[in-house]
């Protein structure tokens, strides 16, 4: 599994921030972070999508990355898809 640096994992969360802003299915999102072919970013988006497509929540994706700050990144994502408030993440 690609492993993403702080700045990556950032720009990750904004593109799943702004799906949710802009009510734009997070698998769109996640798609075209992937057809970027190159990069960690782009193999863990590709990772969390095909996740996604296998019928687990978007949470339980980024579970299974083993990031190390886990807990709190579902609980952020939890809270912005809950309240459509992107700046949680």
């Amino acid at each position: 599994m690609p492993r993403l640096n702080d700045q990556q994992l950032a720009d990750l969360l904004d593109e799943v921030g702004s799906a949710i802003e802009q009510s734009i299915p997070i698998s769109d999102a996640l798609g075209r972070v992937a057809d970027q072919r190159h990069g960690s970013r782009s193999k863990v988006a590709l990772t969390l999508l095909t996740t996604l497509q296998q019928g687990a929540s978007l949470e339980a994706s980024f579970q299974k990355l083993g990031l190390a700050d886990e807990g709190q990144i579902t609980a952020a994502i939890q809270a912005a898809a809950q309240t459509g408030n992107p700046d949680l993440l």
